[in-house]
């Protein structure tokens, strides 16, 4: 699981980024610096905090779960443990669609 996260202008990210891929980050610290998820709320669970920058576009930040640590078991960067989210959200939207028509 992984959530778009909100880190404030002045709030200096880099040493929260540093801490690793590994969860060991708490949401409620998170959220005393101001770091909050773009939408709901965090998951009462260790977290990382990560950032995948876009040439030309604003650094996005995330925070990754015990499950998306688990995919860069298999390749440490951030952006194909993203991707591999992404995917499996995306199957599993069509799977839905696809088990319940009258629900889309």
């Amino acid at each position: 699981m992984v959530q778009r996260v909100h880190v404030p202008a002045g709030i200096n990210a880099e040493p929260l980024i540093a801490a690793g891929i590994e969860p060991a980050l708490e949401t409620d610290a998170l959220r005393s610096q101001g770091i909050a998820p773009v939408s709901g709320d965090f998951a009462p669970d260790l977290a990382t905090l990560f950032d995948l920058p876009t040439p030309g576009r604003e650094t996005e930040h995330w925070i990754g779960y015990r499950n998306f640590y688990v995919i860069t078991r298999y390749n440490r960067s951030s952006f194909y443990a993203m991707a591999v989210h992404q995917l499996a959200q995306a199957v599993r939207e069509q799977f839905d669609a696809l088990a319940h028509p009258a629900r889309h």
